[in-house]
């Protein structure tokens, strides 16, 4: 389904990717449309014109990309490019400008999704760049979202226009722009909706900005009705709409006996249905993993769930559905969820009820009339959790009697920590030895696993090594083995060493307690902010750092202790010294809250420039 629902967008070589404020782009022009002839035939036409300024430039927006597959055909691809007084220096796309294979992301088994790029290419900068395309659809599911503008281009004229039949009632909205379609009447039996924005300025990158997606202005249009794979639909409401996928999934949830035997017997002793869940949800990550399968209705429709009882793997509708039966099996209600998945992902268009989810999750349904959310393709996440790859979000649940659309658990700053803890061993010349243990739990463990899981233990020991922030680490050990637990927790256990941690000067050494954590600052440029901040999600981080001095070293200055705090962001950071000679460094960052107004910005600029030189505080030790 991922595959499926980008390659839907991908129908547009517009990239989201942030880029810096100077322009790599000026797009001249950019004309889509959309021609409805029926219901089993459409036509999507792209045609831009665009000056490539720069390298930059080219990479993010000299790139043509186009998916198809069964249900969409490329019938046109034609180039040109010009010089930069507009002579044209190419008319034609040669045969090594293009390159045309699947769309797999390399853990699928079977893919009928494909992708055509083209690298229409000059090499004196700028030139001008003019191409069109088009795309013949067998029946559609949704009409392409319209972004008029890409993060790093400037746009001078960009419209999107939808052309159907006059008795197709078509849904739509904008976010971030407040334009309206001009509607005519094209024949006496069809009518065109015409949008169009001019001199659109590029989007300012300002440090900690929400995703792009939730900045950018685009459209969102929808018909009241659809046929996709020769299944017809409604999606006038979500509830119709989420009866057209209960309808791909009919007859699809049939078990063995035996293993409705088994299941059976895993839960009797559960007192509770959310017991029987747990023991369920932990059978399946035990069980299965996660594998793309799409063909044909692949990209929507569950393959059913005796397959992936017989083969231990699906895609995430497959497992999801799977999941669903075995919890049916056991006499717990349980429901599909379709959701837009990803840190960055743009909200719904909630008034445009048609698919924009590339995503299948399970839910739960409970008494006071909340959802438990379950990941059915993780194999480590806990029972219940989302994190930030599908928390706080709209997600249509498919009930019996349709769609309904729910928001996603979200979540707190005792939900997500980080807890460093270590114990760090100083030598007369200032080597210093790090013995680390550092327990995340929430979305920072998320993170962190997603960051190690999937690469080779040598590779986990590079990216681990360039995290430090200070000069020659030589990683003695490190203990990834904590990756495959399902606890609440994750802990990384590692031994590092820094030759020259500590500054040595005649008789003395300058240590830096704070070693593993930094604070970012914010510019100080006197140009007003203008986005409101995102951080991701609230959190704390804990550093503990027990320091032994070397034989023979005093303590000649130790640092005051550091206390800053606003009502979104609180620091913290002091050492000690013990008893027994011994230094104790502690470091408290909490991130309060995930989104704060732009006009707050001169008081974190204020909070982060006072951090940051706190965690640069110094110790100084003299030898007797």
């Amino acid at each position: 389904m991922k595959n499926l629902f980008i390659l839907l967008f991908l129908s547009t070589p517009f990239l989201w990717a942030q880029a810096p404020i100077d322009m790599d782009v000026l797009v001249t022009y950019q004309h889509e449309t959309f021609t409805i002839e029926s219901m089993d035939k459409a036509t999507h036409t792209v045609s831009a014109k665009m000056t490539i300024m720069n390298e930059d430039g080219q990479k993010k927006l000299g790139v043509i990309v186009i998916g198809y597959d069964k249900f969409r055909k490329i019938k046109k691809l034609e180039t040109t490019i010009m010089d930069a007084v507009g002579t044209v220096v190419q008319r034609s796309l040669k045969s090594e400008d293009t390159r045309d294979f699947s769309a797999s992301d390399g853990i699928s088994l079977a893919n009928d999704d494909r992708v055509r790029v083209a690298f229409p290419r000059h090499s004196q900068f700028p030139y001008i760049l003019e191409y069109r395309y088009e795309i013949a659809l067998d029946g559609f599911l949704s009409i392409p979202r319209w972004f008029p503008l890409d993060p790093q281009a400037s746009v001078e004229y960009s419209s999107f226009t939808v052309i159907a039949p006059k008795d197709f009632n078509l849904r739509y909205a904008t976010r971030n722009m407040n334009v309206q379609p001009v509607i005519t009447d094209v024949t006496s039996f069809k009518k065109s909706y015409a949008w169009e924005v001019k001199n659109l300025p590029p989007i300012k990158v300002e440090p900690f900005m929400p995703p792009a997606s939730t900045l950018l202005p685009h459209l969102g249009v929808g018909a009241d009705e659809f046929q996709y794979g020769g299944v017809m639909g409604k999606s006038a409401t979500w509830r119709q709409f989420g009866q057209w996928y209960l309808k791909l999934s009919e007859n699809r949830q049939t078990l063995s006996s035996s293993k409705v035997a088994f299941l059976q017997d895993l839960v009797k002793d559960a007192k509770t249905d959310v017991e029987k869940a747990k023991l369920v949800y932990n059978h399946l990550q035990e069980t299965t993993r996660y594998i793309l399968v799409t063909l044909g209705l692949g990209g929507f429709q569950p393959f059913p769930a005796s397959y992936v009882e017989g083969n231990q793997y699906g895609d995430c509708k497959a497992l999801s559905n799977y999941l669903m039966a075995m919890l049916n099996a056991v006499g717990v209600k349980a429901y599909p969820a379709l959701i837009n998945a990803g840190a960055d992902a743009a909200e719904i268009i909630e008034e445009v009820p048609v698919t924009q989810f590339n995503h299948a999750i399970v839910a739960l349904p409970q008494p006071d009339n909340s959802y438990i959310w379950l990941e059915a393709t993780s194999q480590t996440q806990n029972f219940g959790h989302t994190g930030d790859f599908t928390n706080d979000r709209m997600a249509l649940v498919i009930t019996p009697d349709g769609g309904v659309l729910a928001r996603t658990s979200g979540t707190d700053v005792a939900q997500n920590e980080s807890v460093l803890q270590g114990v760090a061993t100083i030598d007369a010349m200032g080597k210093v030895r790090f013995e680390i243990a550092r327990i995340r739990k929430g979305s920072t463990k998320d993170n962190a696993k997603s960051a190690y899981a999937s690469i080779a233990d040598v590779d986990r020991k590079k990216r681990l090594l360039e995290s430090f922030d200070f000069a020659a680490p030589t990683l003695i050990s490190a203990d990834f083995s904590d990756l495959e637990n399902r606890d609440d927790t994750y802990t990384l256990k590692y031994v590092v060493e820094a030759a020259r941690y500590a500054n040595k000067t005649g008789v003395r050494l300058f240590l830096k307690p704070n070693a593993f954590s930094k604070t970012s600052t914010l510019p100080e440029n006197g140009t007003p902010r203008k986005y409101n901040f995102d951080f991701g999600y609230p959190e704390t981080r804990i550093d503990s750092l027990l320091y032994k001095l070397p034989e023979g070293f005093v303590v000649e200055a130790l640092p005051q202790p550091v206390k800053i705090s606003t009502p979104f962001v609180e620091y913290e950071a002091s050492i000690i010294k013990n008893t027994d000679g011994t230094l104790l460094y502690t470091r408290k960052y909490i991130q309060k809250v995930q989104k704060i107004e732009a006009k707050f910005a001169p008081d974190l600029t204020g909070f982060y420039r006072q951090a940051a030189q706190a965690d640069q505080m110094m110790v100084v030790l003299k030898k007797l």
